[in-house]
């Protein structure tokens, strides 16, 4: 994870904008920026996807300009972004269950079931 983009994505910990005034012309940099570029594209917002805390990958939005990123819309993106591990459905419960030799184990059932 050596490109600009991500570090500065990873410091940040939040949805950032990018704003391009100038085609993106760095050998290194992806087709899909010059193609955006050429198209009208002008800004970029990176969001940093977490699991547990964990940076897992990044999701990519596109603008004409930084206003189609306003602060109510980073807000949104930001809690999609921030996943925490869901509780199970209130559909289903666990339960302690004897085995066939007797031990005991937690079994996983619908609601309905019980």
């Amino acid at each position: 994870m050596h490109d600009d983009f991500i570090q500065k994505v990873m410091e940040n910990n939040a949805p950032t904008v990018f704003i391009w005034n100038q085609p993106v012309d760095v050998p290194e940099s992806p087709n899909f920026l010059r193609v955006n570029f050429s198209a009208g594209i002008r800004a970029l917002m990176m969001t940093p996807l977490t699991d547990n805390g964990q940076i897992i990958g990044f999701l990519h939005m596109y603008a004409k300009d930084a206003a189609g990123f306003t602060d109510e819309f980073k807000r949104i993106v930001t809690g999609i972004a921030r996943r925490s591990p869901a509780p199970w459905p209130t559909s289903r419960r666990t339960r302690p269950c004897a085995t066939a030799n007797g031990s005991m184990k937690f079994c996983c059932r619908s609601a309905t079931s019980w």
